[in-house]
């Protein structure tokens, strides 16, 4: 097997990298690697798999995806060096652990059902009020969960929102009352962005002046347990599918665009970080849940999905 110099290798890599302008967060784990190789094998500089298999073991107490995002790197480096040469190493193995509860993969279908649900909500009584809870419920349906579905929200975080954490203009929600008060921002699709002024404008008209942007008749925050109550009954209108709830939007969301992502292994790469802030996780782990998940799915996600924004998302 022709030997490879580490040091020098890495130097090569890394030049790589900034010719090819990726992202160079994940350059300092294999920093650490170069360390930690210098002082376990004084006078070797020579990359080997002993030493690729000793630095990719699982740590003590390490999770799968804290594993994953340390190693990950090397297994891209691994894969760089083997495209330039015969086969020289073998990639550390990730374990691709799936945990309780399956991110939910809609169907264009169901979509389409679910979205029609929320467009038929009908207002059938008043009780002399100008905004009584089915008028709100019958403009608030098509924009919230249509919000949810294409931005990844959690539910709590737009529930909350106000008129104020809303940029109408350049389309950027501002989220405040995320998991863990962990604040972030989240920019809309264009088309969501004309959805929303349009509710905005006809919610400005039934009660102005109101400070949540969804709120409830008496002008307050809708409580906890609104948004799974009528998810359910809009679902269960037209789909048989059981086990699909509010946070399965987020989940279709992320597995949705991480799949869309460049194929680097499991690199931390500027569009999963990108992807981690917008979603307000508070660690990688939690995006890359999903990152491991999209092999399962990639196979099939194209076929099933389609170009489902544009048709979920009508045209104002």
């Amino acid at each position: 097997m022709k030997q490879v110099c580490f040091e020098d290798a890495l130097d090569a890599y890394i030049r790589f990298r900034e010719v090819s302008r990726l992202s160079m967060t994940t350059v300092k784990h294999l920093r650490y690697m170069l360390s930690f190789c210098k002082k376990e094998y004084p006078g070797d500089p020579w990359l080997t798999q002993d030493k690729i298999d000793r630095w990719g073991a699982r740590r003590p107490k390490e999770s799968g995806t804290t594993q994953a995002s340390r190693v990950g790197p090397l297994n891209a480096f691994i894969e760089y060096l083997n495209r330039r040469n015969d086969f020289l190493f073998s990639p550390v193995p990730l374990e691709k652990k799936m945990p309780a509860g399956d991110p939910v993969l809609f169907t264009e279908a169901e979509l389409r059902n679910f979205f029609r649900a929320c467009d038929e909500t009908e207002v059938i009584r008043s009780h002399g009020f100008v905004h009584d809870a089915q008028s709100l419920n019958a403009l608030e349906f098509p924009a919230i969960f249509r919000l949810l579905y294409s931005s990844g929200m959690r539910g709590c975080e737009a529930r909350l929102l106000t008129r104020a954490d809303v940029d109408l203009e350049d389309g950027i929600i501002h989220i405040r009352h995320g998991k863990g008060y962990n604040e972030h921002t989240v920019v809309l699709h264009e088309t969501m962005l004309a959805l929303i002024r349009k509710y905005d404008a006809k919610m400005e008209r039934l009660m102005p002046s109101r400070h949540p942007f969804f709120p409830d008749w008496k002008g307050g925050y809708h409580p906890k347990d609104w948004l799974a109550y009528h998810f359910r009954k809009l679902w269960r209108k037209y789909n048989m599918r059981r086990g699909v709830v509010v946070y399965s939007f987020r989940h279709h969301y992320t597995v949705h665009n991480v799949n869309a992502m460049p194929n680097r292994g499991y690199e931390i790469t500027e569009e999963l970080l990108a992807l981690s802030r917008s979603m307000g996780h508070r660690s990688l782990d939690s995006t890359l849940y999903y990152y491991h998940l999209v092999p399962r799915f990639a196979d099939i996600y194209d076929e099933i999905m389609g170009d489902t924004l544009q048709h979920t998302i009508p045209e104002p």
